[in-house]
């Protein structure tokens, strides 16, 4: 009796593992292949800027009822931070790829200087830019996952001259927002 309960719990035993043992030698489908994603740069983006500016200001006499009209009075390197926002949207069709894009950008670019240095100490001009900002398309050709383009818009600047005399106590401003 004792044998016959060793071989039944033998080939129980060998039932139950012959599943495993097979399981482990079925052959596995192989997975998918990876799905191939053409490259496009069609879409629309937003993003944040930040960095330096730097730049070079001349104020030159315009007045033609002055004696020195066409006279530097001022020469200044104004330069500071600059950081804002930016959104454009392009649009693939084939090669080809047009596109609009737009920024806004605060900025505290600044300058001071004396007017008709090194004769005059006492009337200063100070130079201020406030934000900056612009608008351009592009247009473009798509080259495997390289865009070759060319773009242009337009750009806009809100300046401010600060003209002060120490002297006479006075000062004057001016505000302008300048195209380019």
């Amino acid at each position: 009796m004792r044998n016959r309960l060793v071989a039944l719990l033998a080939a129980a035993a060998s039932l139950g593992a012959a599943p495993v043992a097979l399981a482990a030698d079925l052959p596995v489908k192989a997975p998918p292949p990876a799905a191939v994603v053409a490259a496009t740069w069609s879409g629309i983006y937003v993003g944040i800027t930040a960095g330096g500016t730097w730049g070079h200001a001349e104020d030159i006499a315009n007045d033609p009822g002055l004696a020195g009209n066409g006279l530097l009075i001022s020469s200044q390197k104004p330069s500071g931070f600059v950081g804002g926002g930016t959104v454009g949207a392009n649009w693939q069709t084939g090669s080809i790829v047009l596109g609009v894009e737009g920024d806004w950008s605060w900025t505290n670019k600044r300058s001071s200087a004396f007017l008709l240095p090194p004769f005059n100490v006492t009337t200063n001009l100070d130079i201020k830019e406030r934000w900056i900002a612009t608008a351009r398309g592009r247009a473009g050709f798509a080259y495997d996952r390289w865009l070759f383009y060319v773009t242009g818009g337009a750009a806009w600047a809100r300046v401010e001259q600060i003209l002060s005399n120490a002297i006479l106590a006075v000062t004057v401003s001016n505000t302008k927002t300048l195209v380019g």
